[in-house]
């Protein structure tokens, strides 16, 4: 996993944007997405 981090690293590098950056246009581009977990316990 951390060569493939360092790769994409290095792709956008290139192209003058960090890991955050490039994260924050695909959140732009696909959108945000929440997810949550509950767990429920019942006795009996």
């Amino acid at each position: 996993m951390a060569l493939v981090t360092a790769e994409m690293a290095s792709y956008y590098a290139k192209q003058g944007k960090t890991l955050l950056y490039a994260l924050d246009d695909l959140y732009e581009q696909f959108g945000y997405y929440k997810e949550a977990l509950e767990s429920h316990v019942f006795e009996g």
